[in-house]
């Protein structure tokens, strides 16, 4: 558009106690959905920072970097009258101009928008940053980076002031919320109103600066045309997961066939060892369901991923007729993962512990707002089933085994996630894929399958993943301990909670020094060995917590520290203990003072 704004003057002198303000109001013209705007000053060393406030004084726009010029890009609503204000940091007077242009992008079935504000915060200084958002947004986005050299960490709320993303660098992974890396948000379908993102300065000594940009996405349709948005056409695409089984029969020493539905119902899979279904396409077809149960029935081996787990549920054979629809969840996440996994597992053969994804979100078309697709069984339900678990991703089956036993391989096997389709639903301007399968989704299919992967270089081969027609669930047990702390007086009881997971069911002990007696909890019993008291619980455990009371020692001559651990379990009925590593704990008692 050619229509502009334009404002000069004289401001200051100010500091950041007592500050100097300018303000001018404008106007959005018509037809105007964007404005992008500058602060300038002379003197070029002083400092000025620059805000855009709407009529009811909140501020929908904010630069204060230090840099000169401040700029400001933001979406306007046509007639809406706005308030350029610039304001002193420290500085003497300074001569000022404002600098604005306004742009307008149509009526178009999909738009995208975009604002980028920006701030220098001083040391452990916070800071907000707003956005409004209206009701025909479809997707809000949300980036951060921070200067060099710097660390910040970043909060989302929504306009009810609930938390909805969340990043801290100096805090593990940031939680279950939280970002890992450069924040990066995405929030499909945002409520209306104002969003606010805090920036914590985490230096302690030094000022550092940060950009955050705030973008939205309105379209009619479900599939946003990047044509509209971004001015350019796609990628073409034609995908389907079901690419993944062509490329697989590439390297496969056996067939590997499509079967439609109709084909099963007809009994053509019955002359096959191996069944993948990675869909839910016909599960209120009876005659279907019954045909898997008879495949089932003749040691065919049946694996389930993605919306094939809900097949479990109608099926009737000896290992599914214990799980129930209700036992089936349907949950979404930032990467489709195995949050625990139990390594003696066969499923897990050939893989690492740090590999835990299961396939790669973004060329799928999923954004990083907890949108990855995962079909999780209870665990309750799936033990009772008698079902050996090779990973959990929110306390329920994501992974595991339906099988005659431990070292039995043929009967069902689930992964919760594998081969979702493409989502169309996120701007794709480079086309998306049919699979995009991790190298551990890849191997735990092949376990499944009784495969094994061989990995050639040069022609030579270099190494294997797997065991062919080799099935064995090596018992997997990790435990962590809670208590009330770590430091006691004479006789002071301390509690000791016991979480244990894995897939075995065990009986528990903990060691703790003979000066220490056992004064309560669950049901156990105590017995010294030299200097170590065990007590061991006399119920099994398989994924749950096991709780005693611990009572300091009375009377000491000086403070003494001592040692608890390593958690122990036993498979066997107690003949054999097996401790569980990075399960020990220091605790210290302060002793009496004799000096009087």
């Amino acid at each position: 558009m050619d229509e502009d704004e334009h404002f000069e003057g004289t401001l200051g002198p100010g500091t950041t106690a007592t500050p100097a303000y300018a303000r001018h109001e404008f106007t959005a013209v018509a037809d105007a959905d964007r404005l992008e705007a500058s602060l300038s000053w002379t003197p070029p060393g002083q400092d000025l920072e620059f805000y855009v406030e709407d009529t009811d004084g909140n501020r929908v726009a904010v630069s204060a970097t230090g840099d000169n010029p401040e700029t400001i890009q933001m979406s306007a609503e046509a007639g809406q009258t706005y308030t350029f204000i610039a304001e002193t940091y420290a500085n003497a007077a300074a001569d000022y101009s404002i600098d604005a242009t306004y742009f307008t992008y149509g009526q178009k079935e999909t738009s995208r928008e975009m604002d980028e504000q920006s701030s220098l915060l001083g040391p452990d200084e916070v800071t907000e940053f707003y956005r409004s958002v209206r009701e025909d947004v479809d997707s809000l986005s949300v980036s951060m980076a921070s200067q060099p050299g710097t660390m910040h960490a970043v909060t989302l709320t929504n306009p009810n002031g609930d938390v909805v993303r969340s990043h801290d660098p100096t805090v593990g992974k940031g939680g279950a919320n939280a970002a890992v890396g450069t924040p990066e948000f995405v929030v499909r379908n945002p409520a209306a109103g104002e969003w606010t993102v805090e920036v914590r300065n985490l230096m302690a000594s030094k000022r550092a600066g940060t950009k955050v940009q705030f973008g939205t996405l309105q379209s009619d349709e479900a599939n946003p045309d990047p044509v509209d948005a971004l001015g350019y056409q796609q990628r073409d695409y034609d995908v389907s997961p079901f690419a993944f089984f062509e490329d697989y029969a590439a390297f496969a020493d056996a067939p590997v066939d499509a079967l439609t539905v109709a084909d099963v119902k007809a009994g053509a899979h019955l002359g096959y060892d191996n069944l993948v279904v990675i869909h839910d396409d016909a599960i209120s077809d009876a005659s279907y369901i019954d045909s898997l149960d008879d495949f089932v029935a003749a040691d065919g081996n049946l694996v389930l991923t993605d919306d094939g787990v809900r097949l479990l549920a109608p099926m009737d054979n000896e290992y599914a007729t214990d799980i129930a629809d209700p036992d089936i969840g349907h949950e979404r996440f930032y990467i489709a993962h195995l949050e625990q996994r139990y390594p003696g597992h066969e499923l897990l053969e050939g893989t690492r512990p740090i590999q835990k994804q299961l396939w790669k979100i973004v060329p799928m078309g999923y954004s990083t707002s907890n949108e990855a697709p995962m079909r999780l069984v209870n665990r309750d339900a799936f033990d009772a089933a008698g079902g050996t678990i090779a990973g959990e991703t929110a306390g329920k089956v994501s992974a595991g085994s339906l099988t005659g036993g431990r070292s039995d391989g043929t009967g069902i096997h689930v992964i919760g996630s594998l081969l979702p389709p493409a989502n169309q639903g996120n701007l794709h301007p480079f086309g998306l894929l049919d699979y995009t399968v991790s190298f551990l989704g890849h191997t735990m299919l092949t376990n499944a399958l009784g495969y094994q992967q061989t990995r050639y270089v040069n022609g030579q081969q270099v190494s294997t993943f797997g065991d062919i027609d080799s099935f064995s669930v090596d018992p997997s047990v990790t435990a962590t301990r809670d208590d009330d702390g770590d430091l006691f007086t004479g006789g002071q009881t301390n509690q000791i909670d016991i979480a244990v997971s894995g897939n075995a069911d065990v009986l528990v002990r903990d060691r703790l020094p003979s000066e220490w007696s056992v004064v309560g909890g669950d049901a156990h019993t105590t017995h010294v060995e030299d200097d170590t008291r065990f007590v061991e619980f006399t119920e099994s455990v398989e994924d749950g917590t096991r709780t005693y009371l611990a009572e300091a020692p009375s009377s000491l001559a000086g403070t003494q520290t001592y040692e608890f651990g390593p958690i122990e379990y036993s498979l066997d009925g107690g003949q054999n203990w097996i401790a569980i590593p990075d399960t020990t704990d220091r605790n210290n008692v302060l002793g009496a003072d004799t000096s009087l």
